[in-house]
């Protein structure tokens, strides 16, 4: 069975290229059209409709599938069975006349139409079985493959012999059983891929992949393109693959690096295995099913409308649960498609932000995007230039969800001059807790915090809180107290800002390695940090293990400021375009993330409405009534700490904190960025805390006149 190519768990190529191969010809990409080149509705790619294949057998699961000659040959397993099948270019699937009572370990094709699988016995034997075009079966042990010390993976079959990929290599044998020699070894992905007349080697780099046409076990020429891919497959002629890069199916001509857009799978469907069939057919495995795919606009309604949502990521984790929700969407409305462009992929090679700047060119040439990804994205600027809409008149005009039906304090946070730009379904909350004997909720302000730092005995912050943490934290936590954004003024003079500079300049410059082996609640627990800075999405769990690890005696005090120091933590966080041709269309959308169906299925954050966050709190409330205690890290050991039977005072205490968030986890790079470089000085000793305070306003007061005027 083919490995997709993966970046996930990449060291480093080991694998020289120019080492093996002959009248090596290296091409550097040239460029290609990509996702949001131009964004006319289609994003750089094209939308597909999924359709199942349906399997004599029932019920089983679609292991793997090769094309032969004018027909498929399919392998999978029914109750721990394994089962063969052909599929006609017509779809109509038959059971193959094939038993194998062994372990499969992979099936292939060569190009005369004869299939291969191989297989192994109870004892390690490996065992190859070929059938021909005209059903003639035949088997052989390979006892050459004794002395292998690696398990196989993979085998590609072809004239000149059998490539065996193991865990980091490509053994090639020939068709009597000689050794011939390797390609490895490998400590990256990599793959062989059978095209129309020639194999590719195909092996990932960090932020590159690298294609070699291979000759034997030498390498004539070799490829590289600056894109980090998902998966590889077949391509529809010689010197091209398909490669999914986050979340597009792109016909890739590796000789030159130019590309373009096939199919969008998060529009579409979930792409597995791919394999080609014409420019508007496809097909794939997606866990465990076989589904054909036909190109969207040849059988679908022409009022079919695609609604482009634009993205900054540079891995599909970042986005992986906005992605679930559009392919929720999707699979529920017929008439609304939402197509996922993600300018981060423009990143990959060149230097951080050519994607963001390419957004922007598109913005500015009107190719703009119906809905935003605000999550990674600088949104303060798009506020300032007018590119969202206020989501507040369509929370008065809609049906549906009104504004009251969400927290208000997540609303009011993410207001700026009174409109709502960002729709936040979901989210977390950073904040902090103390010891009672130290301060107290109502008298804490930056004053109180700054009194009790100058007097302290042990560590403020855990390991994991930098002086560079900590300035950000004042940036974000603090309000207006030294920033006020909407305005486009600042105070770090007349205020207690140096102060503040001077706890940043005690904390560690890096991550504190010497308290790696212990977690916050654990320096708590056996008094050695004083305070807990908690990014948390358990509300319920925050409260109470931090009460446990204090002795009972803990306080909810927030970031010390002038304000009350709880901040959201957008988890999704959606604005839609203020020229966007669709709005009701994109409202639609918004609404089906604020739905009782999307909301009530939020488990791993904190949903938005109202009625999903009470139940979630029971739910979690619930779940602690059998937990007798929490396990925290102190020196590398393990200790449990007994928790007090849980009570509904506590879901009071959660929603007293979730009602008092005042403040959003962003933070203009930029302006960061500035403060850090200013603050140098004094952390280095060459400046005291007041004239690094002074540099700070003069430069930040400037870079507000720019950005924010």
């Amino acid at each position: 069975m083919k490995k997709a190519i993966t970046v996930v768990l990449i060291v480093c190529l080991a694998l020289a290229f120019t080492a093996c191969s002959t009248g090596n010809e290296e091409t550097n990409y040239s460029g290609g059209e990509i996702a949001g080149k131009d964004l006319t509705g289609s994003g750089g790619a094209r939308i597909f409709s999924a359709n199942r294949i349906t399997m004599p057998g029932g019920e089983g699961r679609i292991i793997d599938a090769v094309k032969a000659g004018d027909r498929f040959f399919i392998y999978s397993e029914e109750n721990s069975k394994n089962c063969f099948y052909f599929m006609g270019t017509d779809l109509n699937v038959t059971k193959a006349d094939i038993t194998l009572e062994s372990t499969v370990v992979s099936i292939d094709v060569d190009y005369d139409g004869n299939i291969y699988i191989l297989s192994m016995e109870q004892d390690g034997t490996y065992v190859l079985t070929q059938v021909s075009p005209d059903m003639g079966i035949s088997s052989r042990e390979l006892e050459f493959l004794g002395g292998l010390e690696d398990a196989i993976w993979d085998i590609t079959v072809s004239s000149q012999g059998y490539f065996f990929e193991t865990f980091n290599n490509v053994v090639l044998y020939d068709l009597e059983g000689k050794y011939i020699g390797e390609l490895g070894p490998f400590q990256n992905a990599f793959d062989i891929i059978r095209n129309s007349t020639e194999l590719i080697l195909v092996v990932s780099g960090e932020n590159y992949t690298e294609f070699g046409v291979l000759n034997g076990d030498k390498i004539q020429n070799t490829y590289k393109v600056l894109m980090t891919l998902n998966g590889v497959s077949t391509g529809a002629q010689d010197g091209h693959v398909f490669a999914v890069n986050s979340g597009i199916v792109y016909d890739l001509d590796f000789t030159t690096g130019n590309y373009t857009g096939y199919s969008n799978s998060y529009a579409s469907g979930e792409v597995g295995k791919f394999i080609y069939l014409t420019e508007e057919t496809y097909l794939s495995i997606v866990n465990g099913e076989l589904m054909y795919y036909t190109l969207a606009e040849q059988q679908e309604n022409n009022e079919l409308q695609t609604l482009v949502l634009a993205t900054y990521a540079h891995e599909d984790y970042e986005i992986s649960d906005l992605l679930n929700a559009v392919s929720l969407f999707n699979e529920a409305n017929t008439d609304i498609r939402i197509d996922v462009v993600n300018y981060g992929i423009y990143d990959a090679g060149n230097a951080e932000g050519t994607g963001l700047q390419k957004l922007y060119n598109d913005i500015n040439a009107g190719n703009t995007p119906d809905i935003y990804d605000l999550s990674l994205m600088p949104y303060r600027t798009f506020f300032n230039k007018g590119l969202l809409e206020n989501l507040y008149p369509y929370f008065d005009s809609s049906e549906n969800i009104k504004a009251e039906d969400l927290t208000s304090s997540v609303l009011e946070a993410m207001e700026y001059k009174g409109s709502l730009y960002n729709l936040v379904p979901t989210y977390t909350i950073i904040t902090m807790f103390g010891p009672k004997d130290v301060c107290d909720r109502e008298n804490w302000n930056t004053s109180s915090f700054l009194q009790i730092a100058d007097s302290a005995e042990v560590s403020l912050f855990g390991p994991q809180v930098t002086r560079y943490e900590f300035l950000k934290y004042l940036l974000m936590f603090t309000g207006n107290e030294y920033i006020n954004m909407e305005d486009g003024i600042c105070n770090f003079t007349d205020s207690t800002f140096p102060a503040m500079l001077s706890i940043a300049k005690s904390l560690p410059e890096t991550y504190d390695s010497a308290n790696a082996a212990s977690d916050d609640l654990g320096l708590v627990y056996v008094g050695r940090q004083m305070f807990i800075l908690s990014t948390n999405a358990n509300i319920i769990s925050a409260v109470h293990t931090a009460d446990a690890v204090y002795g009972g005696k803990c306080v909810h005090l927030g970031f010390p400021s002038e304000n009350n120091g709880v901040m959201v933590n957008p988890y999704i966080n959606l604005g839609m375009s203020a020229n966007s041709r669709s709005k009701e269309s994109v409202w639609r959308f918004f609404e089906y993330m604020l739905s009782d169906e999307y909301q009530n299925g939020i488990r791993k954050t904190i949903p938005v409405k109202n009625s999903a966050l009470d139940a979630r709190l029971d739910s979690l409330l619930s779940k602690y009534l059998e937990v007798n205690n929490v396990v925290v890290f102190v020196d590398n050991s393990m200790t449990k700490v007994p928790l007090a039977p849980i009570s509904e005072d506590v879901k009071t205490k959660a929603m007293g904190i979730i009602n008092s968030i005042d403040c959003v986890n962003y933070c203009d790079s930029a302006l960061y960025n500035l403060v850090v470089r200013e603050a140098e000085p004094y952390f280095s000793g060459d400046l005291s805390a007041e004239e690094a305070a002074e540099n700070i306003q003069s430069k930040v007061s400037i870079y507000l006149a720019e950005q924010y005027d």
